[in-house]
């Protein structure tokens, strides 16, 4: 009798996520077909058309639409990229092969899909970098994954088991607010911003069980009933020895992952991943409600359908990713909690700049926070509005974090 191990993957496909933020530097994947030998593998052949030019290719495993966990599809060889310096050869008769048997031991599938996409070697947007950090901080490591299809918002792996970041393409933004911005600061000065790299950043703020799984137990909070909602108490310090140590947390996915680039976003970072081509008051390209004519707006039915902030969170947490996404498939930059950045507070300048980062905060001193809290007004939601009052030795209640990664 045979091994109810056996997949019945059908159909299988080679799917080109829609992503406008990607489609123009996708390479040309044809020809895709699979067998499965003796053993289980799932072997996946493909041609790959990339102008003669190597590409990154990945390949996710789908059951019901919905991406099969990391620890399931780690045990992949051939001609996928198992690295971000790892790219496949332009060429026909690609194969990839899946150890099914290994990975997903004592699963049966009959309608899964396995889903092969092909990226320029200098143009990852749209790639997700995912870390299994289910084991915790006991797991020898943290397994990774690159893969091209989105998250199953409502899924346990990604509010709690896995975190998910998305590669956003470099490029120039204005940064700041214009000065007839309702609510503009002096210190919001618009000005262009060039950023030469693309980087992977955080598809939600880091949650709360995701935290506990990197860090231990949060001090302040019950995390039971909360698991979804953006962790908070987080502290920007590097002298203090607490679980609630963001390098703690940045130091601990470099040793598990080997991973070596994850970090706070810059200010300018956060300010581009959250504007996503938008240069508006919020990041779906919506403005102030047009009949709002207070200086310090405290409410919009646009940032409504954004945010959790004061008018509408009941000053209570919610799961994230229950609001709006921008245009890069980014969720709750506005309002939830206020995200630390790396860098200490600059001035701005008229003057256009390039990979602009302020100096590393004093041990004494203070950082950035930015996007607003479920107990900030709206016009402390803006894209544009800077908190740069935080120490960075306080564990303030409003205060999260969400990831970035460079290469």
């Amino acid at each position: 009798m045979k091994n109810s191990l056996f997949l019945a993957l059908l159909p299988l496909s080679a799917v080109v996520a829609a992503d406008t933020v990607n489609v123009d530097h996708l390479a040309q994947v044809s020809n895709v077909s699979f067998t499965q030998n003796g053993e289980q593998d799932v072997i996946v052949s493909y041609d790959l058309d990339n102008g003669g030019e190597p590409a990154f290719v990945t390949l996710d495993v789908l059951t019901n639409g919905v991406p099969l966990p990391v620890s399931a599809v780690q045990t992949l060889s051939g001609d996928v990229s198992a690295s971000l310096s790892d790219f496949v050869a332009d060429g026909t008769g690609k194969k990839i092969v899946w150890k099914a048997r290994t990975d997903w031991k004592g699963n049966l599938a009959s309608n899964a899909t396995v889903v092969v996409s092909a990226h320029y070697t200098n143009h990852l947007e749209g790639v997700y970098l995912r870390v299994d950090v289910s084991g915790g901080m006991e797991a020898d490591a943290w397994p990774t994954h690159f893969g091209s299809v989105e998250p199953d918002l409502t899924s346990k792996a990604f509010l709690w088991d896995e975190l998910w970041l998305k590669c956003v393409p470099a490029g120039t933004f204005h940064m700041g607010s214009p000065e007839d911005e309702l609510n503009h600061y002096a210190n919001e000065t618009r000005h262009q911003v060039t950023l030469t790299k693309p980087f992977f950043i955080g598809v939600t703020p880091v949650t709360r069980k995701q935290w506990t799984n990197m860090a231990g137990k949060i001090t302040n909070l019950t995390v039971d009933g909360y698991e979804a909602c953006p962790a908070r108490w987080i502290r920007y310090t590097h002298t203090i020895d607490s679980p609630t140590r963001s390098d703690t947390v940045f130091a601990r996915l470099a040793e598990k992952t080997g991973l070596h680039g994850f970090g706070l976003p810059t200010e300018a970072q956060w300010e581009y991943a959250c504007r996503a081509d938008t240069a508006s008051t919020f990041n779906d390209g919506s403005p102030w409600d047009p009949d709002l004519t207070s200086t310090k707006p405290t409410v919009s039915a646009n940032l409504d359908k954004l945010a959790w902030y004061k008018n509408n969170s009941g000053d209570s947490d919610h799961q994230v990713a229950t609001k709006k996404p921008n245009a890069w498939g980014l969720y709750d930059f506005h309002g939830g909690v206020w995200e630390l950045c790396r860098d200490s507070a600059r001035t701005y300048t008229s003057e256009a700049v390039v990979n602009p980062i302020g100096d590393m905060p004093k041990i004494d001193g203070t950082c950035v926070k930015r996007g607003g809290s479920t107990s900030s007004d709206a016009y402390g939601c803006r894209s544009a509005y800077r908190n740069t009052s935080q120490s960075v030795t306080a564990a303030a209640e409003a205060n999260g974090i969400r990831l970035a990664f460079e290469f």
